[in-house]
């Protein structure tokens, strides 16, 4: 199995994750930064995936979140894709069946754009 490098983990990712962890739970950068036992504008520049976050204090990060550092680190894992089902099975399992029908075709329609999006943006950078 090939090894993970630290210039392999998408940081920027993982702010992205953080603050939206953060934010599910009404948190500030503040708020977080002490809970933690960090300094605020750490929170800010990992959030912006302009500081790389040493181990332990992912996971301060991720106990005060009430996340796994998988979840916060699932774009860097080869089993990151196990996250996302995950995350799909737990927003779907609460729905009846008629809202994840409707809750499925969105999801396909907003692949279908993204994907027009990408083609879009690739066939214009020439």
């Amino acid at each position: 199995m090939d090894q993970l490098s630290i210039s392999d983990i998408d940081y920027l990712a993982l702010g992205c994750r953080i603050k939206s962890a953060r934010k599910r739970l009404g948190l500030t950068q503040a708020q977080l930064a002490q809970a933690a036992q960090l300094a605020t504008n750490n929170i800010s520049n990992i959030e912006r995936g302009q500081k790389r976050v040493s181990l332990g204090k992912l996971v301060q990060i991720a106990n005060v979140l009430g996340v796994g550092v998988d979840e916060l680190l699932c774009d860097s894992l080869v089993s990151g894709e196990k996250i996302y089902e995950k995350r799909t099975d737990s927003l779907l399992e609460d729905l009846s069946r008629d809202e994840r029908e409707y809750a499925m075709r969105m999801l396909e329609y907003t692949i279908r754009c993204m994907q027009g999006y990408s083609i879009h943006r690739v066939g214009n950078r020439n």
